[in-house]
């Protein structure tokens, strides 16, 4: 009975989440957020939250204390087990170089794998079978809220392109007939003149 209390409890709390990560605006709004949740979900001591950069590399927030900013840091490749979880977008349970427990969850979507979300525990702790399926289905749920942030962001661009480009034909347009009219009003001039009479009045259109 106890246990099926903390499952609904948790499983409500999940779909809190999810509904406080649809509505971050940013993955800068959402991480913090999903990594709150995660703490409350699963004992551990520190996460850190693994993004793919778009040249191959990755950045690393680390939250040792949700109440100060995490540490952020730049790295070029991943030591083995945190590729392995990237590389085959499975849960991976493992042990730091510290002897700290590790739980390796790949932040995935149907298309990609955008990075990975460790949690660190104290050293010869085990982490639950319904530790680890809470907390890869928030993971997956934080996966969402980004790749929903970049489709949005895309669109934008793509919008504001579609505006440029709207604007640079109607500016080609109007030059092009502004450079019409004139070659138009510099001819009946030449004409004008040619048989002596008065072209004034066409040079000030053109003009």
């Amino acid at each position: 009975a106890v246990q099926g209390r903390r499952l609904r409890s948790n499983l409500t709390r999940l779909l809190m989440t999810t509904s406080r990560l649809v509505d971050a605006s940013t993955p800068r709004d959402a991480i913090p957020r999903a990594v709150h949740e995660l703490r409350q979900l699963v004992v551990c001591k520190s996460i850190a939250v693994y993004l793919v950069r778009k040249d191959g590399g990755y950045i690393r927030l680390n939250f040792t204390d949700i109440s100060k900013a995490p540490t952020e840091s730049s790295a070029h490749m991943l030591s083995a087990p945190y590729a392995g979880a990237l590389k085959d977008a499975a849960v991976v349970f493992g042990t730091h170089e510290t002897g700290d427990a590790e739980m390796i969850i790949p932040m995935r979507t149907a298309n990609e794998t955008l990075g990975l979300v460790v949690l660190t525990g104290a050293p010869g702790h085990a982490y639950s079978a319904e530790q680890a399926d809470l907390a890869e289905a928030l993971t997956s749920q934080l996966a969402l809220s980004i790749d929903s942030f970049r489709l949005r962001r895309a669109a934008a661009d793509t919008a504001i392109t579609d505006e440029r480009n709207r604007l640079a034909r109607e500016l080609h347009d109007s030059v092009s007939q502004a450079l019409f009219s004139i070659a138009l009003g510099s001819r009946t001039a030449r004409e004008l003149v040619e048989r002596k009479e008065s072209p004034a009045g066409t040079l000030d259109y053109v003009v």
